[in-house]
């Protein structure tokens, strides 16, 4: 009897330790398969950062973002484009989306997936190159050669982006009539009865698909835009090193371009809305005078204050 226990106590050991196994495999396997991405049958927007730098890219990136959700498609998050023309080798540099901010986040508020993985594990199959177009006003197809064309890679940043994924268009798609807008659900469904998702799977913007400015009701989607820890690692030991707190930071421009910009005469000036008000019917007007401080001069000067 007592040999019949220790051989079941074996027994029961070894069914145990293998159920285990099984189980560090099954989910082992699970992992991989969870890293291995999913095609979204509800579709993808991918565009290029294309006007300005950081800030105007920002700018640009909440609305494309509010434009994503708005027709539920996917989010391809482009990189950003850092200039270098007085520096060798004077090329664009394509700074991943994810090496400065984290993607997490984005995803509370709607499906984000950044371009390199989409480049890498859904484009060979379900975007190959006899596929890619390019979408764009019918305006904009004026300046190509034919004028029914979008001229997608046509200079300086719009042919470095795409090249940095290889990424040539083999037909265009123009519209009119058409805006970015889409808390008017009308909007909504003009786009999705202009381009089904079922036909037109990818909307590859020539440029980013928002409003410049921000409009006011994208605004507040900065709150799911958070550094990397790479960067907040950075930021911090810069800090430590050389800012004794407490201390204020500014955005401050200047050069020919703001001279320029100080000689328009306008009510309002890229994000001068951060001191007067967004609402054109209540917000104070610029002045000239305001707008060494406000405008494009100084960004962020609530958050400063």
């Amino acid at each position: 009897m007592a040999s019949h226990s220790r051989t079941c106590s074996l027994f029961c050991s070894r069914c145990f330790c293998f159920l285990v196994f099984l189980t560090v495999q099954l989910v082992a396997n699970t992992s991989v398969r969870g890293s291995e991405l999913q095609w979204d049958s509800r579709g993808y927007i991918l565009y290029c950062p294309c006007m300005g730098r950081f800030g105007n890219q920002a700018d640009h990136f909440l609305g494309a973002l509010q434009f994503a959700k708005g027709l539920d498609r996917t989010l391809v998050l482009p990189p950003w484009i850092q200039y270098r023309h007085g520096k060798p080798p004077y090329t664009n540099l394509h700074v991943p989306f994810k090496d400065w901010f984290q993607v997490e986040p984005l995803q509370e508020y709607h499906r984000v997936l950044p371009m390199e993985d989409f480049m890498e594990q859904l484009a060979p199959e379900h975007w190959p190159p006899e596929r890619r177009k390019s979408f764009c006003f019918t305006m904009a197809a004026q300046r190509s050669k034919d004028k029914k064309s979008c001229p997608a890679k046509e200079g300086n940043p719009f042919g470095p982006f795409w090249d940095n994924f290889d990424v040539d268009f083999v037909s265009s798609e123009l519209y009119e009539g058409l805006s970015y807008n889409t808390e008017d659900r009308g909007m909504v469904d003009k786009w999705n009865k202009r381009f089904p998702p079922d036909q037109f799977p990818v909307l590859a913007f020539m440029g980013a698909p928002a409003n410049f400015p921000v409009l006011p009701q994208n605004i507040d989607l900065h709150r799911y835009v958070h550094w990397s820890d790479k960067m907040m690692a950075e930021v911090n030991q810069v800090i430590e090193k050389n800012l004794p707190r407490p201390f204020v930071g500014v955005h401050l421009r200047n050069g020919m371009d703001w001279v320029k910009a100080c000689g328009r005469n306008k009510t309002r000036l890229y994000a001068s809305g951060q001191c007067l008000g967004y609402d054109t019917k209540t917000a104070e007007k610029l002045t000239k005078e305001m707008s060494s401080i406000c405008g494009r001069g100084l960004k962020g000067c609530q958050e400063s204050s």
